[in-house]
């Protein structure tokens, strides 16, 4: 079968939080901006579809009492000025997408689902089940505000199994992936670690592939360095053997075969469309 290209792709800055550069690479003790980014791709026959889709006015309502403003007394966060993710797509000329792919539910992943009423969100199961099953002030430690899912979220959720997730080829051996839409064209990847569910993705683009691993890393300097993280970001990890497992899975991949991009990182953040937003 002839794999299909997605002929048109763009990351976008959602806001920001401000936190130590430390806890990202363990250089320097300022503060920087930590963007939400999230990616809008077009398929030949799916249309527009979104990857994340950072922050909204929704994450500020959510944490408006307690015990969810402690998070954003931790992760002290910055709207953009621009809109939302939907307003954003739109000025830039993007149709609303059809299909939501969730990397994982961190509210700064989350943070405007509930700006998209007729999308569907595809997302592993179990980022959302072991989440549900905790009481809320274990789930705000987790990063998980359900507040930023909109009613009837579950009607609209194409929750994927484990199961359906295989092996990949050469360079993908060591990854567990789904070739979602079944023509090549974006290959979903289990990265485990940072959050459950943790999921990656590869974009059949020109002029060679785009492997967004998401938060598997927050500076692909770190990445590439093999530099451990300080101990805080560590504890903040859902497993930090698997975290360091995938990012030795990564670091084996030829670098010159695919583009490596990361939501938080400076370098990725400089591809955004909107960046001087």
């Amino acid at each position: 079968m002839k794999s299909t290209r997605l002929s048109r792709f763009a990351f976008f800055q959602g806001g920001y939080c401000r936190q130590l550069r430390w806890l990202a690479d363990g250089k320097g003790w300022g503060t920087r901006r930590f963007h939400a980014l999230f990616l809008a791709f077009h398929h030949p026959t799916e249309g527009t579809c979104l990857i994340d889709t950072g922050y909204s006015h929704h994450f500020m309502e959510a944490t408006d009492s307690f015990p969810e403003r402690f998070y954003r007394w931790m992760t002290p966060a910055t709207l953009n000025p621009a809109g939302d993710a939907s307003q954003i797509l739109a000025t830039h000329g993007w149709d609303p997408p059809g299909e939501i792919f969730l990397s994982h539910f961190h509210a700064d992943h989350i943070g405007g689902v509930r700006c998209f009423p007729k999308a569907r969100f595809v997302y592993l199961d179990e980022g959302l089940d072991e989440l549900s099953d905790l009481p809320v002030v274990s789930q705000v430690r987790q990063g998980f505000l359900s507040h930023l899912l909109p009613k009837g979220f579950n009607d609209r959720a194409i929750a994927l199994g484990r199961d359906l997730f295989h092996r990949g080829k050469e360079d993908w051996r060591e990854f567990d992936m789904l070739d979602y839409f079944g023509d090549q064209s974006l290959w979903l990847v289990h990265l485990p670690g940072h959050a459950p569910g943790h999921l990656g993705f590869v974009l059949n683009v020109d002029p060679k592939p785009v492997f967004y691993i998401t938060d598997a890393c927050w500076n692909l300097d770190q990445l590439r360095s093999q530099k451990p993280l300080p101990v805080p970001s560590r504890k903040i990890q859902h497993s930090y053997p698997d975290y360091l497992a995938t990012q030795d899975k990564i670091r084996r991949i030829d670098p010159s075969r695919l583009q490596l991009a990361a939501c938080h990182c400076p370098f990725t953040e400089t591809l955004a469309a909107n960046h001087a937003d």
